[in-house]
């Protein structure tokens, strides 16, 4: 993701990145910008933690920053812009220059399994039905547009990434939905293991890694 960005990008002196959560999207900023600052409002996400040498963590929501205006030259939102309350983008705005960019990328499930054509079907007949979408926010190329962000350039990426079945369930317990059904006692996490668990095996029957399709959607706006 940096380096798609450093090519095609002028190395930002500043940058801020939003939702930073344990720091998995703010440490590679450290190749690319002189000083990174990662935000999060979660103080459980920032304790956990990995700080490198070369970026700063700071507790707050992006509705409410804690800088001057115009500070950073760069910021970074990565799976994150979908959480942020009325107003975030506006904020985000007033922190960053007149020259700035906004970089907007979020890591998706494919729900593709290479060679293996009846996984979609039961993520899709058998899994989504189970699980009830959580309301996001919806941050369209129009309401960017009225804060004066305009799209520059947009990349979508396509990878696999090698999972064991401990590995897949794992993974999809960290959905929104899935955290969702917890929280609100419609399943127990021994339960939803549990069927997640029985679902899957069958595809692993046959090897016990596979290949699991993955995506990373970049846009990036300017003004």
């Amino acid at each position: 993701m940096v380096r798609l960005l450093a090519e095609r990008l002028p190395r930002p002196r500043r940058a801020l990145d939003i939702g930073c959560g344990t720091g998995l999207s703010t440490q590679p900023l450290t190749s690319f910008a002189d000083i990174v600052v990662g935000i999060d409002e979660s103080e459980a996400m920032l304790r956990d933690r990995t700080t490198g040498d070369g970026e700063h963590y700071v507790r707050a929501g992006a509705e409410r920053l804690p800088f001057r205006d115009a500070a950073f030259e760069l910021a970074t939102i990565a799976s994150a812009i979908y959480w942020l309350d009325a107003g975030a983008i506006e904020e985000v705005g007033r922190v960053l220059t007149p020259q700035a960019c906004v970089a907007v990328y979020d890591v998706w499930f494919r729900a593709e399994m290479l060679g293996v054509d009846g996984f979609a079907t039961w993520m899709t007949e058998e899994c989504a039905p189970r699980y009830r979408r959580v309301p996001k926010h919806e941050y369209t190329e129009g309401s960017m547009a009225v804060v004066g962000f305009l799209p520059v350039w947009e990349e979508d990426l396509r990878f696999n990434v090698p999972m064991t079945l401990d590995h897949l369930v794992q993974y999809l317990m960290t959905h929104s939905e899935r955290i969702a059904a917890v929280r609100q006692g419609t399943e127990t996490e021994a339960q939803q293991r549990s069927f997640l668990t029985e679902g899957l095996d069958p595809f692993f029957t046959e090897a016990t890694v596979r290949e699991l399709g993955f995506g990373i959607q970049v846009e990036v706006f300017g003004r």
